[in-house]
């Protein structure tokens, strides 16, 4: 089965992971259906780093894309660090960057660090999907 990584620094939190499942529910299911696993860095707090993210990729080989949030509390753009860390050692590794900011320039500034996609933190089925089939091509 592929899976799927979320990183956030809350939204995946433990108690959330139901309503990711839900929202992405039709993902689960099916000839091509995903699980989804988790990094989550609320309890980093403000000092979170790339090198968790980094273990769990290196043990789930099976990981198809990574979805990771662009800010991590008062670490604004720190989803790019992560990306750029991610494309530095797994380059082929689809990396798609979720915000709850609706705003061009942070869509162009992280398509520019190597982003495959940029979704708008509102899971929108539909807009995973064809980022994911974009990054598949």
């Amino acid at each position: 089965m592929k899976k799927l990584l979320f990183v956030d620094d809350q939204w995946c939190r433990r108690d959330e992971r139901s309503t990711i499942i839900a929202s992405f529910g039709a993902l689960t299911r099916g000839e091509d259906s995903y699980e989804f696993i988790y990094e989550t860095a609320e309890t980093y707090a403000s000092h979170y780093g790339t090198a968790p993210v980094l273990k769990m990729i290196a043990g789930n080989p099976e990981i198809e894309a990574v979805i990771c949030d662009m800010n991590f509390g008062e670490q604004r753009n720190f989803g790019l660090n992560i990306l750029r860390a991610i494309k530095a050692s797994n380059p082929d590794l689809p990396v798609i960057i979720m915000s709850s900011l609706d705003r061009k320039e942070a869509a162009e500034e992280a398509c520019a660090a190597g982003a495959d996609g940029y979704l708008i933190k509102k899971p929108m089925l539909e807009e995973l999907k064809k980022a994911l089939e974009k990054v598949r091509r």
